[in-house]
This record gives C-alpha cells, sequence and structure tokens, in this order.
C-alpha cells in the first residue's frame, strides 16, 4: 500500500482528490491532510505517518507551497503537484517533481503520476531540495542538473 498525504485548503478539492484515489487509484491510503503551510509542516513533521507521496496544492492561504518545502530538513517522499495554476510548473520541475496535474483533475493523469512512485526507494529527496533551494535563490545559476531516468534520478555538476 502507498502512503499519501494532501495539502490543499479548498475541502471541495481535497474531498475530490480523495474520492478520484479511492475510485481509481486502491494502492494509495491517505494517511493525512492539511490546508495550509503551518498544518502541513506540522503533518510533515509527524514522524509516524512515513508517507510514500504527498500531494500538495501550491496556493495555500499563508503562501505558496514552495516555502513550507524550504523548511523540511529531509524529504523521503516523493511530490505530486496538483493546481489550478500552470504558471508554477517550471518551479515545479526545477524540485523534481514526479506529477503535476492541472484541476480539473484528469484521473488518467493521476494514474500516471501514482505509477511513477517509487515506494521503499532512496528518492534522492535531500538532493532535490538542495538543487531546488540553489535555484529559487539564485535561479540564474545551478551547480548541478538532475536527469530523470526509468532507473532513478541522477544528479550532474553543472560546468
Amino acid at each position: 500500500m502507498i502512503k499519501a498525504i494532501i495539502i490543499e485548503d479548498e475541502i471541495g478539492s481535497r474531498n475530490n482528490l480523495k474520492n478520484l484515489i479511492n475510485n481509481y487509484c486502491p494502492i494509495v491510503s491517505v494517511v493525512g491532510e492539511a490546508d495550509s503551510i503551518a498544518s502541513g509542516l506540522k503533518l510533515i513533521n509527524e514522524s509516524n505517518l512515513a508517507p510514500d507521496v504527498a500531494f500538495l496544492d501550491i496556493s495555500l492561504p499563508d503562501g505558496l507551497i514552495f516555502q513550507l518545502l524550504s523548511k523540511i530538513n529531509h524529504l523521503d517522499f516523493d511530490i505530486i503537484f496538483v493546481t489550478a495554476y500552470d504558471k508554477y510548473a517550471i518551479k515545479a520541475c526545477e524540485y523534481s517533481c514526479i506529477g503535476y496535474i492541472l484541476k480539473p483533475i484528469d484521473p488518467d493523469l493521476l494514474i500516471e503520476a501514482i505509477q511513477r512512485i517509487r515506494k521503499n526507494k532512496d528518492h534522492q529527496i535531500s538532493k532535490r531540495l538542495e538543487i531546488f533551494n540553489k535555484s529559487y535563490n539564485s535561479p540564474t545559476k545551478f551547480d548541478k542538473i538532475s536527469i530523470s531516468a526509468t532507473d532513478g534520478i541522477y544528479f550532474f555538476e553543472s560546468e
């Protein structure tokens, strides 16, 4: 079973996502929910959850989800962004998310994103977070680039 958390401020969108997961992705179990950066940070820091994936809305009442991600020291789960805004897709790609789904959610895209989850595998999220933070703080210079392959993600020094 794949354990998931959802950070989404709109209750209707959160319930819709849970229903789609239940109907189309029975191998996924939602183990926690939050509706803001503050409650999301608290949820992620709960050591007993150990999610395999987080479904994240980008625009929350207390800021952008990227603010939450920059506060986490060690991420050991995959990320799927679920948002109404396509303008954050580049930032999400810089973060090496495994999915970027626009609302309204297409069940086929949800299934495809779920199939990319690498359960019980070193996700190298810490390296992704390091790359994201460097690019977020100085977007014109990259020290490393990530390349996703079928057998994992590879990190290379840029020249």
